[in-house]
């Protein structure tokens, strides 16, 4: 916060980058997340399967 309210002091516009910044870095934990969980259930159902 401290490193948002410096910038704007000096009219520098990082809000926008730093949004975006953070939604990419959500966007990529679910992507991981996502196919994680993809292949913790196929590896229940092929070890339900023998």
């Amino acid at each position: 916060m401290n490193q948002r309210l410096h910038c704007k002091s000096h009219k520098k516009n990082v809000g926008k980058q730093a949004l975006y910044l953070h939604a990419q870095d959500h966007l990529m934990t679910s992507m991981t997340t996502k196919d994680l969980a993809i292949e913790i259930v196929e590896l229940h159902e092929k070890t339900q399967r023998n």
